[in-house]
């Protein structure tokens, strides 16, 4: 037993076994041919094709924001995906925060602010990280250099010892974070004071990085 029933829709899809009537853009009609072997099935099948172009033509009355309500509905939502979720979104305010606070050089700006001109402008920086005396933070596809390493055109001495003692354990983002962070390790007049306001003194801060290490494990 065949049945037949008219639905119709916008059908852009030219492989479809569906029979598309008319060239014109726009809804247009379409026959969908379903089969059954029993009374049954040909009831459950008039049905659930009846149930769909009903909600086609309720889709039409659908906006954007009705959408993205309903499937925020129906994504799973159990407590281990929020904390996950969660965590995603500090750390992408945090992110954002680092580098609204602080400037980022390109591989390009880096070798401007060392005066190198060799045409391939990506090198000096490329050289000077997979040497460990800088680091970088991945962003939106390209690697960023934290301005504060650098000082005289040139990476500061300071910076590759500590890297030494943090790459091992903590991301490059970990380090960028560490740098920016009050330390304990670097008090001050009674306040902790930021890595990154003390990098003219070698032994605190490398000292205040060893800490870090040996407070995470």
């Amino acid at each position: 037993m065949a049945v037949q029933v008219e639905v119709t829709e916008c059908i852009q899809n030219p492989s479809s076994q569906a029979a598309v009537q008319g060239d014109a853009p726009g809804p247009v009609q379409a026959v969908l041919v379903v089969t059954a072997d029993t009374a049954e099935e040909t009831r459950a099948l008039v049905d659930v094709t009846l149930r769909a172009r009903d909600l086609l033509e309720a889709s039409r009355a659908v906006n954007d924001e009705q959408i993205a309500l309903l499937v925020e509905r129906l994504r799973p939502h159990d407590g281990h995906q929020r904390a996950v979720e969660a965590i995603e979104f500090e750390s992408a305010r945090a992110r954002a925060d680092f580098l609204r606070r602080h400037e980022t050089l390109s591989s390009a700006e880096v070798a401007a602010l060392a005066g190198h001109t060799a045409r391939n402008r990506s090198l000096t920086a490329s050289r000077w990280r997979r040497a460990g005396r800088i680091f970088a933070v991945p962003q939106g596809g390209e690697e960023r250099y934290p301005a504060f390493q650098f000082q005289d055109g040139a990476p500061r001495p300071i910076v590759a010892r500590v890297l030494e003692v943090l790459s091992p354990s903590l991301t490059p983002w970990e380090i960028a974070f560490w740098f920016v962070a009050d330390n304990a390790w670097l008090e001050q007049g009674g306040s902790a004071t930021r890595p990154v306001d003390r990098l003219d003194n070698d032994d605190r801060v490398l000292a205040a990085a060893r800490g870090a290490v040996a407070s995470v494990f």
